[in-house]
């Protein structure tokens, strides 16, 4: 009688178990992002959950009334005393090129400039002035800098075609319908919670313990230890941090990381984890010390290459050298097929490298040439997998494929046209073919808005749309002026050895290249208007 009670016990555990790790695979849950079914009983949130973290910086200034059909994503307000400090990050500098002059704006505003800016934005009146009084010389000023915006925004717009205009407003509807839509700390797990804010980054807000909850941040409730589905994406062992692989979690490592370098979140950033003061920096000094040779470094090669200088070398826990170069040797020498999603994260992982490096002005030789040339050929072989309606092959880059099954081509064609978006040039962002393949999903995803789809899929090709409309269709940012030496500086590198034939490349492969405890900061939502340059391209 005791075994059989302890089986079904077991049973009933297993069953359990199995039924949350679903999420693991790639688009294996059926929840529509932002927008999730009520589900059976609530999970509380266990007493060590932290308090909910105030809304976190903006990576932009929101649009201007009038200027965009894409709605505003508002912060949502909060009470809570103490809260997660997300500041904009632009990528790292190089060793030899870091100056005064290229360290980024300040991480985070002084209490009275921030009480100043809260007071005028919420009630639109400056400090210390009658809000009975206002001046008629403020009065044109504002008037004025109004119709000059105005008219500049309009003399760029023209620049468009009626065409370009139209697969701007169709973007703009998509990405709007699903910004209003909210996952929930009771029936998302950390994983799907990553997968809202691929797209929308550090405006994205969740709902806390179910769909009518209050409005929480999402990156800032992760950071600070909160609990997606009973699961936390972060702990700590050992007395430092670190982010847990598994279902619900994190499917790769670093996975979280790499997400958190594409939406610009600090290294300064704090970090609350078992009640231990941290900062977002100790989490990459953490990656770092985890690379090993032969395995599945490609969320490693997008958040260090965003946050390091790209000379950077150091150590891992098992004393080998490692560099930004090292990594994209060992990606290159793995293969395409097979790889997460169809290849599309390790193909972005060596784009973001390569984007980078040229970026940051510095030579593009041995192993970043060589990513160079990699990415190049696949850009060819992808044209060629392109389908009559725009979508790319349901097969990934294993052949051509047209499965008439709209879930998986938003699945394969979301993420193809994630990497293509940002690693193409300005120039072939605007050729026919890739027209097409946003038309593709901006109109599937405008003219299908209650369809229930899969998180991971969605939020990727969300991803797509986002930065397809801040690469095209608005205002070029002006970057942060990075000084440079006159004659650039060896590479201190380890060699790299040489690397097997990636699967589905055509014959002229890239391959044939040679080488060569913290004290907590206070929470500043006005920052939301300072305009850093961020690491798309």
């Amino acid at each position: 009688m005791i075994r059989l009670v302890c089986c079904c016990m077991l049973f009933f555990v297993l069953t359990g178990y199995w039924m949350t790790s679903r999420a693991a695979d790639e688009g294996a849950r059926p929840n529509g992002i932002f927008s999730s079914p009520g589900s059976s009983q609530p999970q509380p949130i266990l007493p060590d959950a932290p308090p909910a973290p105030a809304p976190i910086i903006q990576h932009r200034k929101p649009a201007r009334a009038g200027t965009s059909s894409f709605p505003s994503i508002a912060a949502a307000p909060f009470e809570a005393p103490s809260a997660a400090a997300i500041s904009l990050s632009p990528p790292a500098e190089s060793k030899e090129t870091t100056t005064e002059s290229a360290v980024p704006r300040t991480a985070f505003a002084t209490k009275d400039s921030s009480d100043a800016l809260k007071t005028q934005n919420e009630t639109g009146e400056k400090p210390g002035e009658d809000p009975e009084v206002e001046t008629a010389t403020e009065s044109v000023d504002e008037s004025s800098g109004d119709i000059e915006a105005d008219i500049e925004e309009q003399a760029r717009l023209s620049s468009f075609s009626p065409e370009q205009l139209a697969l701007r407003k169709r973007i703009h509807n998509a990405l709007g319908i699903y910004s209003t839509k909210h996952l929930n700390t009771r029936d998302n797990t950390p994983w799907e919670i990553m997968h809202a804010f691929v797209a929308y980054n550090i405006p994205t807000t969740i709902r806390r313990d179910g769909p009518s909850g209050q409005e929480i941040n999402a990156i800032g409730w992760l950071l600070w230890g909160g609990r997606c589905q009973g699961q936390t994406i972060l702990t700590t062992i050992n007395g430092r941090p670190y982010a847990q692989i598994g279902p619900g979690v994190q499917g790769h490592p670093a996975q979280l990381l790499a997400i958190l370098a594409q939406s610009r979140v600090s290294a300064k950033t704090p970090m609350l984890l078992d009640g231990k003061n941290f900062t977002l920096q100790d989490l990459i000094d953490e990656e770092k010390l985890d690379c090993r040779a032969n395995t599945e470094l490609t969320f490693k090669l997008i958040s260090l290459a965003h946050y390091l200088p790209t000379d950077s070398v150091w150590k891992s826990r098992d004393g080998q050298d490692w560099s930004i170069p090292r990594l994209i040797g060992e990606e290159i020498r793995q293969p395409i097929r097979g790889a997460a999603c169809g290849g599309t994260h390790r193909l972005f992982g060596l784009s973001y490298a390569y984007k980078m490096r040229l970026k940051r002005g510095e030579p593009v030789t041995g192993e970043y040439l060589r990513a160079q040339k990699y990415i190049e050929d696949y850009h060819r072989y992808a044209d060629s997998l392109q389908n009559s309606d725009g979508s790319f092959s349901t097969e990934w880059f294993a052949r051509r494929g047209d499965r008439q099954d709209l879930d998986r081509k938003i699945q394969t064609t979301g993420h193809i046209l994630e990497w293509l978006v940002f690693s193409m040039t300005d120039e072939q962002l605007r050729e026919p073919d890739t027209v097409r393949a946003v038309n593709f999903i901006a109109s599937n995803l405008q003219q299908n808005p209650d369809r229930v789809w899969s998180i991971g899929p969605l939020g990727h090709a969300l991803h797509a749309l986002m930065m397809y409309d801040e690469r095209v269709f608005q205002k070029p940012r002006q970057p942060a002026a990075l000084a440079k030496d006159d004659a650039p500086k060896p590479s201190t590198a380890p060699e790299v050895p040489g690397e097997s034939e990636p699967e589905g490349l055509p014959e002229n492969s890239a391959t044939d290249v040679s080488s060569e405890p913290k004290e907590k900061a206070a929470f500043r939502p006005e920052e939301a208007t300072d305009n850093i340059e961020g690491p798309r391209f």
